[in-house]
């Protein structure tokens, strides 16, 4: 035997240094398909979506937009009424639905009949929207109330106000003397 030969190998669980890696790789990659089998968030984790405990966070609830003034015009006191009124109408778009807003004081305490008519303050045109009912008309919100130190201050959705309307000077809302389908004349007027 020569001083560089090697003796073969008798022990059969040594390591050997020479020899094909093919097995071992083999064997690698099945045990790597089977735990990636067993945990279907490790695909969620390598593409950065898995949330560790750690990493938890509360989902933002989403912000609705800010309602938008369409429209804003003061109250007016009809002719031949003595009140001091001071307040205000705004027709407001909030996520596509039309809102009427009226913020008013110096009207009588009470229950009054309240509609949309055609025409600006100082017309008496007929009635386009009742929200409250007339004598041809059921009306929508009925009537709006006064407390007893002459405030009113609402919001009601409006759906079936047509937005061509809205600033034209075309229509008006009126507040009228007492509730019901005999409501006598205007009080208060605001144009839409």
């Amino acid at each position: 035997m020569q001083p560089n030969d090697e003796a073969p190998r008798t022990d059969r669980h040594a390591p050997r240094r020479v020899g094909r890696p093919w097995p071992t790789l083999a064997l690698s990659l099945a045990l790597t398909s089977l735990l990636l089998a067993c945990n279907p968030d490790a695909d969620a984790d390598e593409a950065g979506e898995f949330d560790s405990p750690a990493a938890e966070t509360t989902p933002t609830p989403p912000v609705a937009p800010e309602p938008r003034v369409l429209s804003e015009s003061s109250f007016e006191v009809a002719e031949g009424t003595e009140l001091e009124l001071d307040g205000n109408l705004e027709v407001v778009d909030r996520n596509g639905t039309l809102e009427l807003v009226i913020d008013v004081e110096g009207l009588p305490p009470g229950e009054h009949a309240w509609h949309i008519h055609e025409g600006d303050c100082g017309t008496a045109g007929p009635v386009r929207l009742p929200l409250s009912s007339t004598s041809e008309m059921e009306g929508t919100v009925g009537p709006v109330t006064v407390d007893q130190q002459g405030r009113v201050s609402r919001t009601v959705p409006l759906p079936q106000l047509d937005r061509a309307w809205i600033g034209s000077g075309s229509h008006s809302l009126h507040i009228h003397q007492r509730p019901g389908t005999d409501h006598g004349p205007t009080l208060a007027c605001a144009n839409i």
